[in-house]
């Protein structure tokens, strides 16, 4: 038991220690930011560090990797509210507006607090059909999806260049 309490004891300090930096404060004040939706101001708030000349290069990627992060989770949640419900007339069948808010309190959709704004995942749409296939029976023929296919490939070739830059 004595050896345990030694090795909780020794995680504290060391984390203590790492917290205590520049960066360590950065983190804790971003990943709080976060926590709160409040991305605008994490991004700032990365950014702000990203210019201290003072900044180890491991310290600099990892800010980088987060600044990164946060832009990444705001593309993933791209629908409001009223984008979701709009996407989802287009896709289910007699769809009431009561029916779309007893779902969002269920919590049939993935969502995260954006810069106060609740914001709905982009495959929300897919995933309640996927989640629930009681629903099948009402979704309706899709639209021409020409264009969205062609988005999808375009982010993808994107991303594949990217990828290649590093």
């Amino acid at each position: 038991m004595n050896r345990q309490r030694f090795l909780v004891f020794a995680f504290v300090v060391l984390v203590a220690i790492g917290g205590s930096s520049t960066y360590g404060g950065v983190e804790a004040q971003v990943a709080a930011l976060e926590s709160r939706g409040q991305f605008r101001e994490a991004g700032q708030v990365l950014s702000g560090a990203l210019t201290d000349a003072a900044l180890g290069e491991t310290e600099r990627k990892q800010l980088a990797f987060e600044l990164d992060r946060l832009e990444r989770i705001r593309k993933d949640y791209p629908l409001t509210k009223g984008k979701l419900f709009g996407a989802l007339q287009e896709a289910v069948r007699d769809l009431t507006e009561r029916e779309f808010e007893g779902w969002i309190a269920e919590g049939r959709f993935d969502t995260r607090e954006i810069d106060g704004e609740r914001r709905f995942m982009g495959s929300s749409v897919n995933n309640l059909f996927f989640r629930h296939a009681e629903l099948s029976a009402r979704l309706l023929p899709p639209k021409d999806t020409a264009k969205h296919d062609l988005a999808n490939w375009e982010t993808c070739v994107s991303i594949k260049q990217a990828a290649r830059k590093e």
